[in-house]
């Protein structure tokens, strides 16, 4: 009920400036139990958790709220959880490496969800087309790509940049 409220007095936010728009973020996080008292949540030696995937709407600069939280046992792969968190709408989905899945990106793309994923390690990936780069930008590459072996990815844009110590990110 508390969450229908926000989404009524949120309606008419157009999100952050500058044409970003509103945003949901989506993560999970682990809540560590007692070995002795939680074995339905063992997922190791020592490593005894629930998860709780979240989703955060981000409907201006200073309004933001979950809207949607589920939990599992720590043995739910984040990009599982996003399932039930990933759905069409007018925002654009902002997620870390665990949300990474080729086939579900591939869906998303299908169903004109947008997001903005970090991408894990080094992918194959098949160069369509290049965007200008802006002079002295912290971004080093811009291109338009299909992702993955099997070329059966719809096309996608990869945005890669330099934080401010010189970490490579890939998005």
């Amino acid at each position: 009920k508390v969450v229908k409220e926000l989404e009524y007095y949120t309606k008419g936010t157009t999100g952050l400036p500058r044409g970003v728009g509103k945003l949901r973020i989506v993560d999970a996080t682990h809540i560590p139990l007692p070995p002795i008292l939680s074995e339905w949540a063992y997922v190791t030696k020592g490593w005894t958790v629930v998860k709780m995937h979240t989703r955060l709407i981000v409907a201006s600069p200073d309004v933001h709220y979950p809207d949607k939280i589920v939990p599992s046992n720590g043995k739910v792969q984040d990009h599982e959880g996003g399932d039930l968190l990933i759905e069409e709408s007018d925002a654009t989905y902002v997620m870390d490496r665990g949300y990474m899945d080729l086939y579900r990106m591939n869906e998303w793309i299908k169903k004109d969800i947008n997001f903005v994923v970090r991408l894990r390690g080094k992918l194959v990936e098949r160069v369509i087309e290049e965007y200008e780069v802006p002079e002295g930008s912290n971004i080093q590459r811009d291109v338009k790509v299909i992702l993955g072996e099997t070329g059966k990815m719809r096309p996608i844009r990869l945005v890669e940049f330099l934080d401010e110590e010189g970490k490579v990110y890939r998005l």
